[in-house]
């Protein structure tokens, strides 16, 4: 895409002509509009500093928004492949094996966002060195029903199987392994003669796939090159008294996971029916007189300020200057034309 056509896009966008827009990582984070409802990550950023910037794309007018990321482990291989091989240009070498280990401890911290069964905006906040009082019950983790399973005996056999892999092989091969698949590949690398192969033939492979989550975030086992499993720290598993306790929720039975975290505000929500179709006809209004100005909608209204016109239904200038983000100024410009509206809406 030339350099014409993203600016027009990126207008297009902006102006509320187009209501979507697909963009990578740097053309987003140049788009300045206020009233993004969704930011929809395809693929895992790199750090949690580069998914705080992208996803506080979404609701800066203070309004319901909601960020979901998809996410899947070949994000991780890609990411980590990226990193290992960037070009750092006159630096010395042992200050670029300190960024490497840096940015690769980055994805590590992403990568376990992505896993965590925690309140989401907790993990963030916590991160950014903050002390959260309280969950804020609002995200995708807060809003789903968990189960806590006792999985302790199942991850010191999933670690006894690791041991015999010599870290050579990922989750799949792990799991398979453990639960005694019948499979060419298992037979190929020899793994179906492992002591640990069947060992949990009755288990389900989705709380096995929730378990080699948890056990990565607790750092029991970690990730290699290629995402191959292998031991991290297991001494604690020897105390008797250690558990390795899991979350599960329906969502265990997909292969991608939507981290879904939805800001903690009122809007929309505050209409009737009727209420969103006087939002749509305000909002064409609104479109309407951004093109005779030829600036961006949120200028003139923000969303916020046309909900509450539907919520107080004004039909006189006392109460117009009595909604959310019009004074004076604002009314003088465009107060007559939208109580008009609201006025023809009152007829119907």
């Amino acid at each position: 895409m030339s350099i014409e056509e993203r600016k027009q896009m990126q207008e297009d966008f902006v102006f509320d002509y187009k209501s979507i827009a697909i963009a990578t990582n740097a053309f987003g984070m140049g788009i300045d509009k206020s009233n993004v409802r969704f930011v929809i990550h395809y693929n895992m950023p790199s750090s949690m500093e580069n998914y705080y910037q992208e996803a506080g794309r979404a609701g800066r007018d203070g309004l319901d928004s909601e960020c979901i990321l998809l996410f899947s482990p070949q994000d991780i291989m890609i990411n980590r492949f990226l990193l290992e091989h960037k070009e750092l240009r006159d630096i010395d070498p042992i200050d670029i094996e300190t960024i490497r280990e840096r940015d690769i401890k980055r994805l590590l911290v992403m990568e376990k966002y992505c896993y965590t069964t925690e309140c989401l905006r907790n993990y963030i906040l916590k991160y950014f060195g903050e002390t959260p009082k309280k969950p804020c019950e609002d995200c995708g983790n807060c809003l789903h029903q968990f189960e806590t399973v006792d999985m302790t005996n199942e991850a010191k056999k999933i670690i006894n199987c690791i041991y015999e892999a010599r870290g050579r092989y990922g989750k799949n091969i792990i799991m398979d392994t453990v639960l005694g698949a019948k499979t060419a590949r298992l037979e190929e690398i020899g793994a179906s003669r492992y002591k640990s192969f069947g060992v949990l033939d009755s288990s389900n492979k989705n709380l096995l796939r929730r378990l080699i989550e948890q056990m990565l975030l607790e750092g029991y086992i970690l990730t290699g090159e290629y995402q191959v499993l292998k031991l991290g720290d297991i001494g604690n598993l020897k105390n008797p008294y250690t558990k390795v306790l899991v979350k599960i929720t329906d969502e265990d039975k997909v292969n991608e996971r939507i981290v879904k975290v939805k800001k903690n505000v009122k809007g929309m929500e505050a209409l009737t029916s009727s209420g969103f179709k006087l939002f749509g006809k305000l909002k064409e209004l609104r479109l309407t007189i951004a093109r005779e100005e030829n600036m961006p909608p949120y200028i003139i209204f923000n969303d916020k300020t046309l909900i509450d016109m539907c919520v107080k239904l004004p039909t006189v200038k006392s109460e117009m200057l009595n909604v959310s983000g019009v004074g004076e100024n604002k009314y003088s410009k465009y107060g007559e034309r939208f109580l008009a509206v609201i006025k023809e809406y009152a007829k119907e």
